[in-house]
């Protein structure tokens, strides 16, 4: 009697294992492709606009690099005043080069007019690059600061470099809006082949020229040699292909902005370079044509053509005024 009620136990433990596991694996049907790797696929990291680092002024009169970002970079050079105060020594300022405007700044083709309404410029400036001073403390620049702008070939080739500028935008005098034609252009600085270029035999000097010989004649490509099953072999490696070389950016450096210039502690004092394609001037007026009786004289003034003279009859006097004098008659 036990034996059969233990194995009655038995029978009805397995039959609830085997409901179990029927139940834990119905979610997948047979021939159901399980996904491999990770669930959440990562959001892809965005391209940073800005870079920031330290400059100091009033212990150094050099330039000093910018941070690099999107392919502009540069450097600039603060004055130190002569006597120089006792305060005015080494003091830190940040610098933050941008490739969008900074926030609460307004935009760079904005301008106050009459009754400080602000409207935009007639001819908009397109803004390159913003460098935002942000200075630790109160303090007055009284020279003329050095300023250099790393620009990208790319934009370079497409304006002069007498259409590139600097404006300034002061939150610290309470400005409105930015100051064009802030700095003159002093220095155009062409780039040197860089080692990518070298490396490629692409560099400024002059080559030695290869005198022209006579083409090959060309020749029918191979066919794929079949495999196995009649199937074609995978074709060899292709070769490498040569890197082409690439210009560094174009440095375009600006004596400018003057002083005195007052910064205010954590109040920014922005930099931006733009371009400004010059107005080409109007076309001028086109020539008067003549008017339609002068070209009708000048039609009706044809040469007309010279009937040509008959052939005289054989026999008869050359001179037709001969033949008009009766024969016996004396001329």
């Amino acid at each position: 009697m036990n034996s059969r009620a233990f194995f009655t136990l038995l029978v009805v433990a397995g039959s609830v294992l085997a409901a179990c596991s029927g139940n834990l694996g119905g979610a997948s049907s047979p021939g159901a492709v399980i996904p491999s790797g990770p669930l959440n696929t990562p959001a892809p990291t965005p391209s940073p606009n800005s870079a920031n680092n330290i400059l100091t002024i009033g212990d150094r009169t050099d330039l000093q690099a910018l941070p690099s970002i999107g392919g502009f970079g540069g450097a600039i050079a603060f004055p130190v005043p002569s006597p120089k105060p006792s305060a005015f020594d080494a003091v830190p300022i940040g610098a933050t080069l941008a490739l969008v405007a900074p926030t609460d700044t307004p935009d760079l083709n904005t301008e106050v007019g009459g009754k400080r309404r602000t409207h935009k410029r007639e001819r908009p400036a397109r803004p390159l690059a913003y460098l935002t001073l942000l200075p630790t403390r109160d303090l007055t620049i009284t020279g003329t600061m050095t300023i250099a702008f790393d620009v990208p070939r790319d934009l370079v080739v497409l304006y002069h470099p007498e259409e590139f500028g600097i404006a300034v935008f002061n939150a610290g005098d309470k400005a409105k809006s930015y100051a064009l034609a802030a700095a003159k252009l002093v220095a155009n600085v062409s780039p040197s082949a860089s080692p990518s270029s070298a490396a490629t035999g692409a560099t400024g000097a002059p080559t030695a020229s290869v005198s022209p010989s006579a083409s090959p004649s060309p020749t029918a490509s191979p066919s794929p040699t079949p495999g196995a099953a009649g199937m074609p072999t995978t074709p060899g490696p292709r070769p490498t292909p040569t890197p082409v070389p690439t210009l560094p950016p174009q440095r375009l450096t600006f004596s400018g902005p003057s002083g005195p210039i007052h910064l205010v502690a954590n109040k920014p004092y922005v930099i931006a370079i733009y371009a400004l394609p010059v107005a080409s001037p109007a076309p001028s007026s086109p020539s008067p044509k003549p008017s339609g009786s002068a070209s009708a004289n000048a039609t009706n003034s044809v040469v007309e053509p010279i009937a040509p003279t008959p052939p005289t009859a054989p026999g008869a006097p050359s001179n037709p005024a001969s033949a008009s004098i009766a024969p016996g008659m004396k001329t």
